[in-house]
């Protein structure tokens, strides 16, 4: 149950701290702003990008080292999967510092061009007001999707006989929920 509790948490602030960045960016008028916002954001990233690979390396190691100290073989599942997830947060981290973010194929495309600063700052606010019209329809299908996961899993536990599958399953609806509702901000 702890664990569903670190992915709920990890899931939100995630979701939390990705809509902080769109809405950063999304704020800019101009190719000087937008200039400005990007430079922030790529420092932004290395440094969420170096938390990432170090949390992710303690979790890993701290879960191999509990493996081998260990010989239950539930506590051995969950600490094999908490280095999973330590592996995908280094790989996260790799990827965020190197890729950075959505928009840097933009600003390195507009950035390499001979365009008049009127020029750029028409394609930023055409590309931004297309990119918002993206993510809140990318925003409404999670959230649909995850309310009707949500449904399911509640239809699941009502018809499960196991009390312990069914207090997953309204655990797991609880978390689509949750992350339907994040959506909706």
């Amino acid at each position: 149950m702890r664990l569903f509790f670190l992915g709920l948490l990890f899931s939100a602030s995630f979701s939390f701290g990705a809509k902080m960045k769109e809405q950063n960016i999304q704020n800019v008028q101009s190719w000087s702003d937008f200039q400005k916002a990007m430079e922030k954001l790529k420092n932004e990233d290395r440094q969420r990008g170096t938390s990432y690979i170090v949390s992710g390396a303690i979790v890993s190691l701290g879960s191999l080292v509990a493996i081998s100290g260990t010989h239950d073989a539930a506590a051995k599942l969950i600490y094999g999967i908490a280095s999973s997830g330590g592996i995908a947060a280094i790989t996260y981290g790799i990827s965020t510092i190197y890729y950075g973010n959505s928009y840097n194929s933009f600003y390195d495309a507009v950035g390499a061009t001979s365009l008049s600063e009127d020029q750029r700052n028409v394609l930023v606010k055409n590309y931004l007001a297309s990119e918002r019209e993206q993510r809140q329809r990318k925003e409404r299908l999670q959230m649909i999707a995850h309310f009707v996961a949500s449904v399911l899993n509640v239809y699941s536990a009502s018809v499960e006989k196991d009390d312990n599958a069914k207090t997953f399953l309204h655990a797991l609806a609880g978390l689509n929920l949750a992350l339907g509702i994040s959506y909706s901000f």
